[in-house]
């Protein structure tokens, strides 16, 4: 089975009482959500790196959240969180990014060499642009939306 990274919008109130009680995560249930299969690609496309540090590129924390918080009730044992500010920064950031320039350097990376693109092996190869290109689509206009309403973002991988 397929790992999955979830990010949802968030307030600062909840937050604050993610990092009180962070096995509260397990009862967020937002109907402002992203979701995706290819974390590790949608990065390395992005930020140069599937795991990327704030040394690597300012996206750095889209998927990943600039703060960790353990987190024993999740498979990963911990989440990840982006403050309103940050989520402001990463949503003007990704309203910049030329998609289609992003899905033309999908098209012509070596996909079956690269082993931080380990999640496109579950798709076909000819299909990566175009789905890569749709999720980061969904990721812009996630964002957009959580630095429109001003939140904040929790995120993790299941």
């Amino acid at each position: 089975m397929a790992m999955s990274t979830v990010l949802q919008a968030v307030t600062e109130q909840q937050i604050q009482a993610l990092r009180r009680e962070p096995d509260r995560v397990a009862a967020l249930d937002e109907d402002r959500s992203f979701s995706t299969a290819f974390a590790a690609s949608i990065n390395h496309f992005l930020a140069g790196d599937a795991y990327p540090t704030a040394a690597d590129h300012p996206l750095w924390p889209m998927l990943q959240g600039e703060e960790s918080v353990a987190c024993g009730s999740l498979e990963n044992g911990e989440f990840g969180l982006v403050s309103p500010r940050v989520a402001r920064r990463v949503a003007d950031l990704l309203a910049a990014v030329d998609v289609a320039a992003v899905a033309e350097r999908v098209g012509a990376a070596d996909l079956g060499h690269d082993a931080e693109l380990y999640d496109l092996e579950l798709i076909d190869e000819a299909q990566a642009p175009a789905v890569i290109a749709a999720e980061l689509r969904d990721l812009v206009a996630f964002y957009a939306r959580v630095s429109s309403e001003g939140l904040g973002v929790v995120s993790y991988t299941t």
